[in-house]
């Protein structure tokens, strides 16, 4: 049990995590996106705004008039960026011609190319865009028409940069957080499962101690009967000390069940549960139920005889215990894919979602009762329980049109 919980904890703290990563590194990648893409946009447009012609008949490929800024601003706040970024422009006069190339430093292409680039820029009919290496805009100024670019492949390498260390964290962290999630899921579970492991010792220690008391009261019980005859205290005396009798015993085949391994032998399953449930006949009949057996032959599993015994036992005495007056009970044993599974169905009151979920827990009752009635305290589909999981089988409860169904199943080997 404790195996299946430390898995589902790792599970769900690794996905949890990794979620969570994934969610950081894109957040940060897109928000260093778009704040590159501004900031790229802000320059060129400021580049745009305070680009300059004091004299627009200036000869095409001429340096910027000096104090002009030739595309650069001269006031305002400073922007290291805005001064190391490369910018490229063509101004056209309104007849299509030439009034003016700014190709950077260490041009990216030739003025020609440069002037090819921006007439297509200008044919495209818009007014911004940009590609993996120039961002450009094109604006409306006094007496021209400014084509402007910006040099933004620096911006997509440390971008593409940023990409890969985003992939690399989030694969290590495919690898790293599973590890960290599973130590963490043992170190949550631990607790629990030594808690466990000492109540379980406790149930088993306790019902070894009390085994000597309940035999030597019911020595007494009937050496007092012999003595003084029977009487209404010494049959109260007797039915109580049976009652705590029985739970003992009970309490001793949990503990055995959950704590020790089961002795494994390759058994006809078959065989076992028509040998046990030949006797539930007459006890069904007795209680006023039919039971019908269909049981399909030579199923033979690897198991431990005594605790496959009494699980079918146990299945079949609930049956007739909760079976409604005059009712059939069912029991059926089928090989299925990879299990034999069993399964005993018997009408019953109906049952609430709450109670099919609880069924299986140590002293539970249906109705809520925990004083016991004698031959019931709770604990029987509890040891059930442990045995299919000792058998790495499982073991279903259902209730569906007033026939209630219990589904035990143990693989095939």
């Amino acid at each position: 049990m404790f195996k299946l919980t430390r898995k589902r904890i790792t599970a769900v703290f690794a996905a949890g995590l990794l979620i969570f990563v994934c969610i950081i590194l894109a957040a940060v990648y897109v928000q260093s996106y778009y704040e590159t893409e501004n900031r790229n946009e802000d320059r060129l447009a400021k580049y745009v705004r305070t680009y300059r012609i004091e004299d627009t008949s200036a000869q095409q490929g001429g340096a910027p008039p000096e104090g002009s800024g030739g595309g650069k601003e001269n006031h305002g706040e400073k922007d290291p960026g805005f001064a190391a970024s490369t910018f490229y422009s063509v101004a056209f006069a309104g007849d299509g011609s030439v009034l003016r190339i700014d190709n950077g430093e260490g041009a990216y292409m030739s003025d020609d190319e440069l002037v090819s680039l921006a007439r297509e820029t200008l044919s495209s009919g818009g007014t911004e865009g940009k590609n993996s290496v120039l961002m450009w805009k094109v604006a409306e100024k006094e007496g021209y028409t400014l084509v402007a670019f910006l040099n933004i492949s620096n911006s997509r390498i440390v971008l593409n940069s940023l990409q890969r260390v985003i992939i690399y964290t989030a694969a290590a962290s495919l690898i790293v957080l599973p590890f960290a999630a599973y130590w963490a899921a043992g170190a949550i579970v631990r607790p629990l499962e030594e808690n466990d492991r000492r109540q379980k010792q406790f149930i088993s220690d306790a019902g070894h101690e009390l085994k000597t008391p309940i035999a030597v009261i019911s020595t007494n019980a009937e050496l007092l009967s012999r003595e003084s005859g029977d009487s209404e205290w010494l049959d109260n005396i007797r039915y109580e000390n049976d009652r705590m009798g029985k739970l003992v015993r009970e309490l001793l085949d949990l503990s055995r069940a959950e704590s020790t391994g089961p002795v494994m032998e390759q058994l006809d399953l078959s065989r076992l549960v028509e040998g046990e449930a030949l006797p539930f006949e007459s006890v069904a009949f007795e209680n006023g139920h039919e039971l019908v057996c269909d049981i399909e032959k030579d199923i033979s599993v690897r198991g431990d005889r005594l605790r496959l015994c009494q699980a079918v036992s146990i299945l079949l005495d609930n049956a007739v215990q909760h079976s409604l007056p005059g009712g059939r009970i069912d029991l059926s044993l089928r090989k299925e894919h990879h299990s034999a599974v069993l399964r005993v169905s018997n009408p019953a009151q109906e049952i609430s979602r709450e109670a099919l979920d609880n069924l299986f827990e140590r002293f539970y009752r249906a109705d809520g009762s925990r004083t016991g009635d004698g031959k019931n305290y709770g604990l029987g589909l509890a040891i059930a329980k442990a045995v299919a999981q000792a058998h790495q089988g499982t073991i279903e409860a259902a209730f569906e049109d007033g026939i209630m169904t219990f589904t035990f199943s143990v693989p095939v080997r």
